[in-house]
């Protein structure tokens, strides 16, 4: 049996639930069967270190800016047509849209797309760019796409009802709970005075991309209350977003600067759970989100 060259083609591989997922995934992949390659459109490839270690191929077209829609759509029809991919999977909208169409240039004859988040029912801002965007979505999927596969039968849902799409398989997201070992209460001790707790504080968790979709401003507001009866306790936000800057007014708004510690990129993600008391994700929409199945474990 010849193995399969699968070219997967992504925004970015910055920390976060897709692009983790990815990364996971190809780390798993049978390679007597599969040969994966990653390729990004722009140069933000944070985990791009993990891949080079388990021999995986990324490569990058460097895009400026996501409207350069024509550079990258030939960029990508070389990269297809250079590395002879037998399957190109794109994951996430300019890469959906623009790896597609590439790929069908190229010929390649099987093209998924992972749908990871209900991306239209709950984002209709009512202007013309959503418009466009969903027309452009609808289409290209429609005309270039053999297979799609959503990671929850809601986010199916969503794009069958939105878009119109008909060939959805779900395959629920997955997480790798080896990382997530068990750690003694010294080990989770220290780690809670290394982020500045007391042994008594009560500390919340809440993990994700800073956007209105994960309720962050939510529950910026719900800690707030919960301080006026509860002093000790304390709140962690991890992750990175444009929101970053309208949380960070909020809280000091509500005076609770030394209590809310905004963390950015973290390695030792499974650490910091271990060391919190309550995981709190107050997200508006979600398609199915990797640290729920981690906390339905």
């Amino acid at each position: 049996m010849s193995v399969i060259n699968v070219l997967h083609v992504i925004e970015t591989l910055e920390p976060g639930g897709a692009e983790g997922l990815l990364v996971h995934i190809l780390k798993n992949l049978d390679r007597n069967r599969f040969s994966p390659k990653v390729v990004c459109l722009f140069n933000q490839m944070a985990l791009k270190t993990e891949l080079d270690k388990a021999g995986i191929p990324v490569f990058c077209i460097h895009m400026k800016s996501p409207y350069g829609w024509w550079n990258a759509i030939i960029s990508l029809y070389k990269l297809i047509k250079r590395e002879k991919a037998n399957i190109v999977h794109t994951h996430l909208f300019f890469a959906n849209i623009y790896g597609r169409i590439a790929a069908r240039m190229a010929g390649v004859r099987t093209i998924f797309t992972t749908l990871h988040n209900p991306d239209y029912t709950y984002e209709d801002s009512g202007r013309l760019t959503y418009k466009i965007r969903k027309i452009i979505d609808r289409y290209s999927g429609r005309i270039c796409n053999t297979d799609f596969v959503a990671v929850s039968n809601f986010v199916k849902k969503d794009f069958e009802k939105q878009l119109g799409f008909k060939n959805i398989k779900v395959l629920y997201n997955c997480i790798e709970p080896s990382i997530f070992r068990p750690m003694s209460k010294d080990e989770a001790n220290c780690k809670r005075l290394e982020l500045g707790f007391k042994e008594d504080d009560i500390v919340l968790i809440n993990i994700g991309r800073l956007h209105p979709q994960k309720g962050q401003l939510c529950l910026i507001e719900a800690f707030k209350l919960l301080n006026k009866s509860a002093e000790n306790c304390k709140l962690i936000i991890l992750g990175k977003g444009h929101m970053e800057p309208e949380l960070k007014r909020k809280v000091e708004e509500y005076n609770l600067g030394d209590r809310v510690i905004f963390l950015k990129d973290r390695a030792d993600v499974p650490s910091i759970l271990v060391a919190c008391n309550i995981f709190v994700f107050p997200s508006i929409y979600e398609g199915f989100g990797i640290y729920i199945k981690l906390c339905l474990m």
